[in-house]
């Protein structure tokens, strides 16, 4: 997996690098200053630009499934399909309050705040939405939802409930 990641990331650089290469290039020729060294760059450019391309297009084949899926549904039905709905309901609790979270869940809030508080998440407001917190935080709204609901995993299973 390290290698991989190291491999994307040479891989961006260098097609970031020859696409800048290519401008300069590019601008260089249509300002009027022309040199057969600098279409020769622009050249070579070029041709790495694109062997580069397919092994960046391997990398992202994952991505590029998915987009050209939503591509094809957007076409065909005029719309996105989500493929899982639990990403939609997990984003629909970004939006509501800590209390209204609790209450909707069975949770105890005053456990669930405590919990928090352990974890390095301060609370001023069980008003206040998962979004508004995660922001106050620093955080991530599904990552304090998540905490949340492993600490209600720890209390059932731990019997206090």
């Amino acid at each position: 997996m390290k290698s991989e990641t190291f491999l994307k990331v040479v891989v961006i650089l260098l097609m970031s690098m020859i696409i800048l290469i290519l401008g300069v290039t590019a601008v260089t020729y249509l300002s009027g200053h022309y040199d057969s060294n600098v279409m020769t760059f622009h050249v070579i450019a070029g041709f790495l630009i694109l062997t580069i391309l397919p092994i960046h297009i391997y990398l992202r084949r994952g991505k590029l499934k998915k987009l050209l899926k939503e591509f094809i549904s957007i076409v065909t039905a005029g719309g996105a399909k989500q493929p899982c709905t639990n990403h939609a309901h997990l984003k629909t609790f970004k939006q509501r309050s800590l209390k209204e979270l609790c209450e909707g869940l069975n949770i105890c809030i005053d456990e669930a705040t405590e919990f928090l508080d352990q974890k390095g998440i301060v609370i001023y407001n069980f008003k206040n939405t998962l979004e508004k917190i995660a922001n106050d935080n620093k955080n991530d709204p599904l990552k304090i939802f998540a905490l949340i609901i492993e600490n209600q995993i720890r209390v059932r299973k731990d019997g206090y409930v």
